[in-house]
C-alpha cells in the first residue's frame, strides 16, 4: 500500500516531461515522483507495483464511487442501460452525421 511515508522526489511539471525517457529506468526501480506545476502539488506519479488506496477529503468511498460512475461518458442512464450501452455504434452514428450529410 502506498504512503506519502515512501520515499518520493519533488519534480516541477517541464522537467519531468522534458526528462521523461532517462527517468523511466528510476520509476522501473520504484522511485515515486510528485509533479509541481507552478510552485502547487499536481500529481503523484507512482509506480504499478504499488498498491493505492484513493482517498478524497470529506467524500467517502461509496460517494466517490457513485460520482465517477455517474460521470462516465458524461451521460446518465440507468446503470442497466449503461452495461448495454455500445459507445463505438453511437460514436459511428454521430461521425456519420456529420460528416456525410
Amino acid at each position: 500500500m502506498f504512503n506519502m511515508d515512501k520515499e518520493y522526489k519533488k519534480i516541477k511539471l517541464r522537467e519531468f516531461r522534458q526528462n521523461l525517457t532517462q527517468l523511466k529506468d528510476s520509476i522501473q526501480a520504484g522511485q515515486i515522483y510528485e509533479i509541481y506545476n507552478r510552485g502547487e502539488p499536481l500529481a503523484l506519479f507512482v509506480p504499478s507495483q504499488y498498491e493505492i488506496k484513493i482517498k478524497k477529503k470529506g467524500v467517502n468511498q461509496e460517494d466517490f464511487v457513485k460520482a465517477i460512475d455517474d460521470a462516465v461518458g458524461c451521460v446518465n442512464m440507468p446503470r442497466k442501460r449503461k452495461g448495454q450501452f455500445d459507445y463505438k455504434e453511437e460514436y459511428t452514428k454521430l461521425l456519420e452525421k456529420k460528416y456525410m450529410k
